[in-house]
């Protein structure tokens, strides 16, 4: 089981007990932030946890002074942490893009198959970040994008249908 969701989120469920059974994937865009000093403080009552400082960038994108941009030295780490773990929680600051392709990149490692691994996802909610998916390709050695712009097209009419109700 995977887990989705934004760091305010993640910090009540860990402060309740919820993710007691769970490994902890913790991505951050600051590292000083309150909420993470909070979740850093709870997170001893999950199984494990792996904090990582990337932000919500795509390739190409300019950086602004502190950005960082996900590359295979942050997505790496991660699978190889959840690996062989059954329960997962990932968090960004939102919940909607990097732990939404994080969380996809895990369960594709898991299944092998990236259109069953997007059932995880939520087209209401998640916009899996596109250079992270990417990252993941060349690690799974996986075509993952196809299924990707599969779930991105059925968000977009959720929210078209959503929007003209």
């Amino acid at each position: 089981m995977i887990k989705i969701f934004g760091a305010l989120k993640a910090m009540k469920e860990l402060g309740a007990c919820k993710l007691q059974k769970f490994h902890l994937v913790s991505i951050r865009d600051n590292a000083t932030s309150v909420v993470y000093t909070a979740i850093d403080a709870v997170s001893k009552e999950c199984l494990g946890m792996h904090a990582v400082l990337m932000h919500d960038l795509q390739a190409g994108e300019p950086l602004r002074d502190g950005e960082v941009l996900p590359t295979r030295d942050h997505i790496e780490p991660i699978l190889e942490f959840a690996k062989g773990k059954d329960n997962m929680a990932v968090h960004c600051t939102g919940g909607i893009s990097r732990s939404s392709a994080v969380a996809f990149l895990i369960e594709c490692q898991r299944t092998r198959s990236a259109d069953e691994a997007a059932a995880i996802l939520d087209p209401k909610i998640h916009f899996p970040n596109r250079t992270i998916i990417v990252i993941g390709e060349k690690i799974l050695g996986m075509e993952l994008m196809p299924a990707i712009d599969k779930f991105n097209d059925m968000a977009a009419k959720v929210m078209f249908e959503k929007d003209n109700g």
